[in-house]
């Protein structure tokens, strides 16, 4: 059995981890991490800022 504070540092750990998992499902929807990306590497740091961008203003409203 776990102790009580056990219980919360791994339902603090599990909200982490599932807010993470929800950032890299929405950066998949993209297709930035889904597929090979064979454009220029200066495009790919600049089409991730710009979806950051996105996601970053979603998850503020």
């Amino acid at each position: 059995m776990l102790s009580v504070e056990e219980k919360r540092e791994s339902r603090c750990i599990s909200r982490e981890r599932a807010f993470f998992e929800n950032i890299i499902v929405k950066f998949k929807v993209f297709k930035i991490l889904s597929n090979k990306y064979c454009n220029r590497r200066k495009r790919y740091e600049l089409c991730a800022a710009l979806i950051c961008g996105i996601i970053n203003y979603e998850n503020k409203k």
